[in-house]
């Protein structure tokens, strides 16, 4: 009997892969959808759902990681080639050179001194650096998948209206903030979308974070979504009155993050409506970008 239940279990684990192989064009849109899910769900940062090596883990996270998996085994199956481009080499070259960087760092403490081109740091803070660079190697990785995800027909379409969708959530949390602050008064539940000024001068005004846990990260995710959205309008992938509707949103919340963003916001609008009678599609959607950047 154990004989007959140990050949069950080979037989289930070797059929396994056949099964799945089979059922590899599936679980390559499975992996989009998680993809372009983890995009609109970016801006939920304030809850985390799990965490590694000190930093937390959002839900977005978990959806990048369910892409990624399901991404590999459509490659390594066959059904899904990697395109594999320019933008791959700048990413591997970044994250090396951040690698380089923590291996010049050593946890301090040891008997022995470190070598003059050696940083010693405390145990915690050397660890911090390390779980930094893993972060940095993540995001280059979330880069790659949507770089793959867009060399696909229709993928820009698909990720920038993604993006889109969770920006327009993002916008609505800090609009209902900056309402919530001036008709409630004193303090409240909305002080959670609430940010502390800084450098800034304390006054009766908000200083709204949204879902991010900082002004200054809401509001370069908010500049970086007005030129997506001027860039689907182009695109044609929005029409007029949605444009309006979501450059509001995302304007007022820009305004109320009182950060950097704002300088940079002002001149992609800027550029935008000055070449937007005179320039291609093509050539807006550069200017778009440069103003961005």
């Amino acid at each position: 009997r154990d004989d007959m239940v140990g050949a069950g279990i080979g037989l289930l684990l070797g059929s396994l892969p056949l099964w799945l192989a089979g059922r590899a064009p599936g679980l390559q849109r499975v992996g989009d959808a998680a993809l372009l899910a983890g995009l609109a769900l970016l801006p939920l940062q304030l809850w985390a759902v799990w965490s590694a090596f000190g930093f937390p883990l959002q839900a977005s996270d978990l959806l990048f990681l369910l892409a990624l998996g399901l991404r590999g085994f459509a490659w390594a199956t066959g059904v899904a080639p990697m395109r594999i481009g320019g933008i791959h080499g700048w990413l591997g070259a970044y994250v090396l050179a951040m690698g380089l960087a923590v291996l010049v760092l050593v946890p301090s403490g040891d008997a022995a001194p470190a070598p003059d081109f050696v940083c010693a740091m405390p145990p915690p803070k050397y660890l911090a650096a390390v779980g930094k660079w893993i972060g940095v190697a993540w995001l280059a990785v979330i880069a790659g998948l949507a770089f793959d995800a867009a060399t696909r027909q229709g993928g820009p379409r698909r990720l920038i209206l993604s993006w889109l969708a969770g920006a327009a959530v993002a916008g609505m949390a800090s609009w209902l903030a900056i309402t919530a602050f001036y008709l409630g008064g004193g303090t409240g539940w909305w002080d959670m979308f609430l940010s502390h000024y800084g450098s800034l001068p304390p006054g009766p005004y908000p200083r709204v974070r949204g879902l991010f846990a900082n002004a200054n990260m809401a509001g370069l995710y908010l500049l970086l979504s007005i030129g997506l959205a001027l860039a689907a309008y182009a695109a044609g992938w929005l029409a007029r009155r949605t444009l309006g509707l979501l450059l509001a949103l995302l304007c007022v919340a820009l305004l109320a993050t009182a950060s950097q963003a704002i300088g940079a916001a002002i001149l992609l609008l800027a550029g935008w409506g000055f070449q937007a009678g005179r320039s291609s599609k093509v050539a807006r959607a550069a200017l778009m970008g440069l103003g961005s950047t």
